[in-house]
């Protein structure tokens, strides 16, 4: 059973993408294995780069432990070549030499690239059963050319040196441990570190953190008592070969897992580390960079036909001594301890360090400074601020009263001639009651004449509105009837150029008590909405006050400073153009803030059309990551995956498509502070629906808040700049295409979204 399992296991990791082969990558770890991962990412780059195809097979050796499972994977390996026909394959992960013999049994002086930490494997017992490489089983690279046509190229690690490094640095250590997982590498490692402080430093107690002995909270419980002035940890792996798809989030969360550690944490690869947000210090490594570019000059040359006999092994020496300058502060080390020649990454600057109290002090007197201005000026805005809300408060209580009321009300332009004689009036705002006063609606929502919306009433409107104005009166009453031969009254309010009309039906005087009761239940009716719409304010003015509060707060400081420019004080240019750079970027956010809002306004009244057109939908994707690309920081990479061709078209409105993404990645580059932000499209399936979805590494939704993130004003995180409209725009605008956007509560690296269209080709 266990065999079945690495056999499906190891044909899940094949990864292909042509018809046959000019490189087979050979890994013997898993794909979330950080160094062959990144290893294997290199070579399918390069690969790719040269316009050859390449396929990638994980044979999962840390999951194996009977000579039986080495030779379930050799038949796979077998399998795979006799299918594929590669021309070369690159054998990653020292454990994965052992199969030199079998690809050269299949495929005679096939050329192959040996990728590995150390110059030498082991035979397939010890692999499977002991894990450990000794002198005496020892088969060199050497070894192995001798026999096939292989180039070695691998990259060193140095325990040994590491081990130095450390005592150099902590002049009290008492106690190395190693944190090794069960994988040979980590275990022949081990025991390299253990002769070494066995030789050297027979003061110094060593010991070995295996995975397999101890499980991730033994771990934690040794780790977390350790003292960062005598001991100190060196990280390997943490694969455990017993449950090997466990292993895999053991391994991941291994660094995480340490960082509970008080001791320093050293490595002996980089695999990224170094340089990311853990509390690894660094360590005495092979430098990345360099071995890449000489990996990639080889394999150019093996896919170009260099049989691999002929290229010489890596023997440069880029070993390096690479360490973390904020963890070196952060346990207390001494800089002056470091060797020469040391790579710090992550240094703080030399003049920060010398000035920077008294540049922070500055920085701290100048906001005080600013803040009593603030202060000061704000006294000044606090009674206009009331009153504008009050002012806010009534208009919303108005187009609320007016939207509801049980009477035709609309708002028209005056129309002139070159005269000034009234011709007609554009009428622009109207309520619900207008669609049965009016006879035509321009329904593409520009404004509507009059003469066309009641050709009947229109001689009358205008001769009694022309008369009031002639009048100097402001106000005129008119009845009139209109197309259906209904009579309305009609009182008119004039303003400048503008009217506003409302009008009461008053055809049937015989039923006079009928409509005054209706009339009341229309009012009881308008009042309960009005008070709907009250609460609705309410909820808004709550949600958005902050969000408004914040830029505005910031436009009117930095206006009242350039308008204070006294000649005491007098405003530098880059004062000036720094103050008017805030004042533009909070203006923009402003009208973000308004144009969520008119957004969700047109979706949610009907108002919102679509023009549906062919549209290729790679260029589609494309644009809207164009369009995003710069809010994105730099620690967040910004990519794009699609199963179709560019010439991959779908009906649809691609300006609402636009609206979707952009808002997804929009709201993906808010919550992603690192990692990377994927947009991916699939085409139709098997029921014709295509799929766009945008996929972050951020910090994630929880899953009993995946419905409730559509809804408005809706925000997880109240420190993220934005209306709560985003998602619920999304949500209408798909309402609106008759498809649907959703979270997908299966990813649980961060946030997934997937907005699904009926593929109409």
């Amino acid at each position: 059973m266990i065999t079945v399992l690495m056999l499906l296991n190891a044909q899940s990791a094949m990864s292909r993408d042509g018809d046959n082969d000019d490189l087979l990558i050979v890994s013997a770890y898993s794909t979330q294995y950080n160094w062959s991962s990144r290893v294997v990412n290199k070579l399918e780059t390069i690969v790719h780069a040269n316009h050859k195809n390449v396929s990638t097979l994980n044979l999962p050796l840390a999951s194996v432990n009977t000579i039986e499972g080495i030779d379930s994977l050799t038949n796979v390996l077998s399998k795979v070549i006799a299918e594929r026909s590669p021309k070369a394959v690159a054998l990653v992960g020292s454990g994965s030499f052992m199969f030199c013999e079998d690809i050269d049994s299949i495929c005679p002086d096939m050329s192959m690239i040996l990728i590995g930490g150390q110059e030498y494997t082991t035979n397939k017992r010890r692999i499977a059963e002991e894990r450990l490489v000794t002198p005496e089983t020892m088969i060199t690279t050497d070894e192995l050319r001798e026999k096939y046509n292989v180039t070695s190229q691998c990259m060193p690690v140095y325990p040994g040196e590491t081990a130095e490094l450390i005592v150099r640095m902590m002049p009290n250590l008492k106690n190395l441990y190693f944190v090794s997982g069960d994988d040979v590498f980590s275990r022949t490692k081990g025991r390299e570190l253990e002769q070494h402080m066995r030789k050297f430093h027979t003061g110094i107690s060593y010991k070995v953190l295996n995975a397999n002995e101890m499980n991730s909270s033994d771990l934690v419980d040794v780790i977390s008592k350790l003292n960062r002035d005598t001991d100190a940890v060196i990280y390997s792996s943490w694969l455990n070969q017993k449950a090997f798809s466990r292993s895999i989030t053991l391994m991941n969360n291994a660094l995480y897992l340490l960082e509970v550690s008080k001791a320093p944490i050293f490595v002996i690869r980089d695999n990224g580390w170094i340089a990311d947000d853990n509390r690894v210090i660094g360590g005495c490594v092979y430098d990345e960079d360099a071995y890449f570019s000489i990996l990639e000059d080889v394999v150019v040359k093996v896919l170009n036909g260099v049989p691999a006999r002929d290229i010489p092994f890596n023997d440069a020496n880029h070993k390096i001594i690479k360490l973390d300058y904020r963890q070196l502060a952060h346990y207390g080390l001494d800089e002056d301890n470091c060797p020469p020649k040391t790579v710090f990454v992550n240094k703080i600057n030399p003049f920060w360090n010398k000035y920077g109290e008294w540049i922070m002090v500055g920085i701290y007197l100048l906001v005080l400074f600013a803040m009593m201005l603030v202060i000061g000026y704000m006294r000044k805005l606090v009674q206009y601020r009331e009153l504008r809300i009050k002012e806010l408060e009534i208009n919303r209580r108005f187009v609320n009263l007016v939207e509801n009321m049980p009477i035709v009300y609309f708002r028209a332009h005056l129309q002139k001639d070159a005269q000034g004689v009234l011709t007609d009036m554009l009428v622009n705002f109207g309520n619900h009651n207008v669609k049965k006063f009016f006879k035509t609606i321009n329904k593409s929502g520009k404004p509507t004449p009059l003469t066309e919306a009641l050709p009947r009433a229109t001689p009358m409107l205008l001769s009694t509105v022309a008369k009031a104005i002639e009048d100097g009166v402001k106000n005129a009453d008119v009845v009139v009837d209109i197309w259906t031969g209904a009579y309305y009254a009609m009182y008119i309010s004039i303003d400048g150029d503008s009217i506003d009309a409302f009008g009461v039906d008053i055809s049937d005087t015989i039923s006079y008590q009928i409509g005054l009761e209706n009339l009341n239940n229309d009012l009881v009716k308008a009042k309960e909405e009005a008070e709907i719409s009250e609460r609705m304010k309410t909820e808004f003015i709550q949600n958005m006050s902050h969000e408004i509060r914040t830029p505005l707060n910031a436009i009117c400081g930095f206006v009242e400073m350039l308008t204070d420019d006294s000649p005491d004080n007098p405003l530098s240019d880059q004062e000036r153009k720094e103050y008017s750079n805030i004042i533009k970027t909070n203006s923009g956010v402003l009208m973000n803030l308004v144009n969520d809002i008119l957004d969700f306004s047109d979706l949610n009244s009907g108002r919102a059309k679509v023009a549906i057109m062919q549209v290729p939908v790679n260029d589609l994707c494309r644009l809207a990551l164009h369009t995003v690309e710069l809010r994105v920081s730099d620690k967040v990479k910004l990519q794009f995956e699609s199963n179709v061709g560019d010439d991959y078209n779908i009906s649809t409105d691609p300006k609402r498509v636009q609206q979707v993404l952009v808002n997804f990645l929009t709201n993906a580059i808010k919550h992603t502070d690192e990692g990377s932000i994927t947009l991916g499209f699939a085409g139709k399936d098997d029921e014709g629906w295509c799929e766009f979805s945008v996929t972050d590494t951020g910090e994630g939704i929880p899953e009993d808040k995946a419905d409730e993130i559509f809804e408005r004003f809706l925000k997880l995180n109240s420190f993220k700049q934005g209306t709560g409209l985003g998602l619920a725009i999304c949500k209408s605008v798909a309402n609106l295409l008759d498809g649907d956007v959703a979270l997908d509560t299966s990813y649980k690296q961060g946030a997934r979204f997937v907005f699904r269209l009926k593929n109409i080709e």
